[in-house]
């Protein structure tokens, strides 16, 4: 076949509008060649492809460079249909993307990059994202993930970074990780701020299990986030946290608490504590509305200068506290309903285990050591979810 204008065209439905060009540029399939293939709209190879040489094992064989079209974004977006990468600036502020929808995404592959360690990411999708709601990349991370649609929803298939799993009942999430002796930034949804008190700069340059942490000394210092709204009303609750002890004091440490400011033993809603004696146990421990708590101690005695993961839950009826993911032996009384106030002095507190009473009794009540990576959940999460918690240290 020979062409004298150098153009052939084939035009099926012979209606003047050619589906397929053939010039000198190439084949263009539903548009003009501009490469030696051009196709607008969908290519379906049935058997297999090769591009720049032969692959007769390979569905795809590819010798060459492959492209990729690439989304670059600094505020909160809806991915469309067409990213296959997206890079997300988080510089100037927190970002949310919106996941396309995966039933018009099935098969489909998407790589997001947080290509800045300030603020931070969140992913989110109605249908689910790995049966959360959201997934964050939190500040001080620069994570990526690779997820993939089944129709139904989006599976992370691998991930470089610490990120917040069942997004959707995360409450507070705090790093410890902070430039400044007095603020402390929360990764949650609901990005409350941390006040910190009596630290010095030391104490925040500390190596811990992700990043960095806070050191506290015992006699000095604790982190206070105020009475935040989002746990007055918990019927449920997980709390996780990262501790490593440096010296046991003999007396009741507070790691974490939330309770009445002025009395530690009043109105406790739940807190994490190391018991008195040398050496000591970890103890998880929640309160009723009738001033009583009920609590869970260690199996073993508390190991210094070592880190370990602490996770107490809650489900309404009963407690259950983990220790690196290994549920401890539960020995306590039966559980009531927590204790819910919104009471003005009550604090949810790191490091101590109320603010006035660990003040007026100098080293007593405050912990001495390292605490990193807190995370508050309104839900009681199952044995799996929380050795998933102890999992992210790898």
């Amino acid at each position: 076949m020979v062409s004298e204008s150098g153009v052939i065209h084939f035009d099926v439905n012979d209606d003047n509008d050619p589906e397929m060009k053939l010039t000198h540029q190439g084949l263009g399939i539903g548009t003009i060649p501009s490469s030696n293939l051009s196709v607008a709209g969908n290519a379906i190879i049935t058997n297999s492809l090769s591009v720049g040489g032969q692959g007769s094992s390979s569905n795809l064989w590819l010798q060459g460079v492959m492209s990729l079209g690439h989304l670059t974004v600094s505020s909160n977006t809806t991915i469309g249909l067409y990213h296959s990468m997206v890079l997300a600036d988080t510089t100037a502020s927190n970002i949310t993307l919106e996941m396309a929808s995966p039933a018009l995404s099935k098969n489909r592959k998407i790589t997001i990059k947080k290509v800045s360690t300030q603020n931070k990411l969140s992913l989110t999708s109605l249908s689910g994202i790995d049966l959360k709601n959201t997934v964050v990349i939190g500040s001080g991370e620069s994570g990526c993930l690779s997820l993939m649609s089944d129709g139904l929803q989006w599976w992370i298939m691998s991930s470089t970074e610490n990120t917040a799993m069942s997004q959707g009942n995360l409450i507070l999430w705090s790093e410890l990780e902070s430039n400044s002796t007095t603020s402390f930034t929360d990764n949650g949804p609901y990005g409350y701020v941390g006040t910190g008190h009596d630290l010095n700069d030391s104490q925040l340059s500390q190596n811990g299990i992700f990043n960095k942490c806070v050191n506290f000394y015992g006699t000095k210092g604790y982190v206070s986030f105020g009475n935040p709204s989002a746990l007055q009303s918990m019927k449920q609750v997980t709390c996780s946290v990262w501790v490593n002890n440096t010296v046991f004091n003999g007396s009741w440490d507070g790691i974490i608490n939330y309770s009445d400011n002025d009395d530690f033993n009043r109105d406790v809603i739940f807190r994490f504590i190391l018991t008195s004696g040398n050496p000591p146990r970890y103890k998880w421990t929640i309160g009723d509305n009738n001033q009583v708590t009920y609590g869970i101690s260690s199996d073993n005695t508390a190991i210094a200068n070592e880190w370990v993961h602490l996770a107490g839950t809650y489900d309404g009826s009963s407690l259950k506290f983990y220790i690196n993911g290994v549920s401890q032996t539960d020995t306590s009384s039966p559980y009531v309903e927590m204790h819910t106030s919104s009471a003005a002095n009550q604090m949810f507190v790191i490091g101590n285990k109320a603010m006035n009473a660990g003040s007026n009794n100098g080293g007593w009540y405050k912990f001495d050591g390292h605490i990193d990576s807190v995370r508050i959940y309104n839900k009681a999460l199952d044995a799996s979810q929380v050795n998933e918690l102890y999992q992210l240290k790898q």
